[in-house]
């Protein structure tokens, strides 16, 4: 496995986002699975990336290709919500556990007090061990959005 870099999403980002957006295995493990029209997308995007409390980051190797995304939602002073979404091409490497380690350091870096939910459903069993790899620990087995759901946590004051 190469070396990944991330940075901060940009503007600029919209038509890679919307490509990893309706990527079919993306949709599949979604709570939402219905294709998204690039309109929305535009307009949901362009008023997220500039959310403070929205963190949107995308990963490279070192040759500059994208390899994914996570996106963090701060949704109150100390609880967060995370997604990740990696290139079909990309999957299955290892790149997952190591994307969101490098977030969540980052982020615990300015949220110290935080904790980092990742709602994920029962069926995505490859997404469970990435982030069970990824030090986040499984807390229940819920109804979210309909679908039966295993919620798992990580706390800033864990090292990762």
């Amino acid at each position: 496995m190469s070396k990944l870099k991330f940075r901060k999403a940009e503007l600029s980002d919209v038509d890679v986002y919307f490509k990893w957006l309706n990527d079919l295995k993306v949709r599949e493990n979604s709570f939402d699975s219905r294709i998204v029209i690039w309109e929305n997308h535009v307009r949901w995007f362009n008023e997220h990336i500039k959310n403070p409390n929205y963190f949107f980051y995308i990963f490279q190797d070192i040759n500059n290709e994208n390899i994914g995304q996570v996106r963090i939602q701060k949704i109150s002073e100390i609880e967060s919500i995370i997604g990740i979404s990696i290139c079909s091409n990309h999957r299955g490497l290892g790149y997952g556990q190591k994307m969101l380690i490098e977030v969540c350091n980052e982020y615990f870096k300015v949220f110290n007090n935080s904790i980092i939910n990742a709602y994920i459903k029962n069926n995505n069993i490859p997404s469970r061990k990435m982030f069970e790899k990824a030090g986040f620990r499984w807390l229940r087995n819920f109804l979210y959005k309909n679908f039966n759901t295993d919620h798992y946590i990580i706390h800033a004051d864990r090292k990762l």
